[in-house]
């Protein structure tokens, strides 16, 4: 019984120092471990992917008494992807400070390139909530329906379970390594969130917004109908946006459903001639991100809502 005992402890301690040395040595190969692109910080245990000034709000100055703060979330729609003007986020906040200068309006665009309702959910949770928002905007669904490997709930666990392990630079060149590799065809592919984990998501964020005396804007994306091309989401974006059109408003909920003004009009949209990207039409016009025309008409459509809202003394013009 000792010799087992001995030898298990044994082949335990050369396993240690076999990957304690793999670790050093990965550590003076010339290799960038940073796991940084475009402005984001990578594998975050709980957005999976942030922008660097996420960590900048956590410093904002207390709101003052004359403040009146709009957060937005949400995805690339929202960070203003394929948009060559200003975001309905800044045009919003323009529209509010010219018509009512009285009053201090600030806007937050907490939208993310990529963002599903998982994740605006988690980033209102950690950076909305602390700005005390008089307003929250939600603007999701378009990386809910994506179809990927691993839901944003397993991979939220598997980022958990393996925090101190994936900050090993071994591992992180193993991931590295692993992502050139292409996956197996057949491999079930699962929607990011399904519809009602959308759901209960967003109801979350109602929730936190009353809660914080906040009033929710939810929009229910606008988007063009590719009727020549064979676009994976047709089948899956109709039912997501039911699901949203579903959600019961009252004095503290708004839906602004936008498609009347979108469908069927191509210079709403932004354009794409990217061969690999998905979205766009044969023509290259991208059926999802709004133009800088949109955005016009998103924030004038916001504007409205704001203005509805506001308590009378707010709404003094100039």
């Amino acid at each position: 019984m000792r010799v087992i005992v001995r030898n298990s402890l044994f082949a335990v301690i050369i396993l240690i120092l076999f990957f304690f040395g793999l670790e050093v040595i990965s550590r003076l190969l010339p290799f960038d471990y940073r796991e940084v692109h475009n402005g984001y910080t990578l594998n975050d245990p709980y957005l999976f992917w942030k922008p660097h000034y996420f960590n900048d709000l956590l410093n904002e100055e207390s709101k003052q008494a004359n403040e009146y703060r709009i957060v937005a979330l949400g995805d690339s729609c929202t960070a203003g992807e394929g948009c060559d003007g200003e975001t309905y986020v800044y045009l919003l906040k323009k529209l509010l400070q010219e018509h009512m200068p009285r009053k201090n309006f600030k806007t937050y665009n907490l939208g993310v390139v990529g963002y599903s309702s998982f994740q605006a959910l988690r980033t209102h949770k950690r950076y909305g909530t602390y700005l005390k928002p008089n307003v929250i905007i939600i603007y999701v669904a378009w990386n809910d329906i994506w179809r990927s490997y691993i839901s944003d709930k397993q991979l939220s666990k598997h980022l958990s379970r393996f925090h101190i392990l994936n900050k090993l630079h071994i591992i992180k060149l193993m991931r590295k390594c692993l992502t050139k590799v292409k996956p197996y065809p057949n491999f079930p592919l699962v929607h990011r969130v399904t519809r009602e984990e959308m759901r209960k998501n967003i109801l979350e964020m109602i929730q936190i917004a009353h809660n914080q005396n906040a009033h929710t804007i939810i929009i229910v994306p606008p988007f063009l109908y590719d009727q020549e091309g064979n676009k994976p989401y047709k089948d899956d974006i109709k039912p997501y946006l039911d699901t949203i059109r579903s959600i019961r408003t009252d004095n503290n909920v708004t839906l602004l459903d936008l498609q009347g003004y979108f469908a069927n009009k191509t210079d709403m949209f932004a354009i794409n001639h990217e061969e690999d990207y998905i979205y766009s039409t044969k023509d290259g016009v991208d059926t999802i991100h709004p133009s800088a025309k949109g955005h016009r008409c998103i924030a004038n459509e916001l504007y409205k809502v704001v203005c509805s809202i506001l308590p009378p003394a707010g709404r003094q013009a100039k």
